[in-house]
């Protein structure tokens, strides 16, 4: 994901795949000091 626009103390982050995006919270400035260019994420299904 490619990072966005700074807002509300975090940052939105795109897929430029899906253009979907979503917004880290200021929390992420706990694991770095600064917003990275980019973040690796994964998504699995929950098990029932």
């Amino acid at each position: 994901m490619e990072r966005g626009d700074a807002y509300g103390g975090g940052h939105y982050y795109k897929d430029p795949k899906t253009g979907r995006q979503g917004w880290l919270c200021p929390a992420l400035f706990k694991y770095f000091h600064e917003a990275p260019a980019h973040i690796y994420a994964k998504a699995d299904p929950l098990r029932e």
